[in-house]
């Protein structure tokens, strides 16, 4: 990625375990997912509508890729991403290829309570 660095696994546990990835989506929506210290994470989508969905799953840490499962996205199959730090922003990238880069703004804690 250019202009960014690639954060090692352990890297992106002390950056975002305990704290919050938050994203503004080009429709308006809002994604906030809070990772918690033991790598259980919660999701939230938040519509232009107000509309709120839900999800909870679990980090793992696999060397330096991260891999993310929930219980309702893709049915709870992982997908793994490389994490980039791009000046305040982290970017996610999937190694797969499937998805497209996701930026997100590191807050810290818990904000949201989510």
């Amino acid at each position: 990625m250019v202009g960014g660095r690639r954060l090692s696994g352990d890297e992106f546990r002390q950056l975002v375990f305990g704290n919050t990835l938050d994203r503004r989506l080009p429709n308006g929506s809002r994604l906030t997912m809070h990772v918690a210290a033991d790598g259980s994470q919660r999701l939230r989508l938040v519509g232009v509508d107000g509309q709120a969905a839900t999800d909870r799953g679990r980090l793992v840490l696999q060397g330096d890729e991260v891999c993310s499962s929930w219980e309702r996205i893709q049915e709870g199959r992982p997908t793994c991403f490389a994490w980039f730090r791009l000046g305040e922003s982290l970017v996610a990238i999937d190694v797969s290829g499937t998805i497209s880069p996701t930026r997100f703004e590191l807050l810290p804690g818990n904000p949201e309570r989510i």
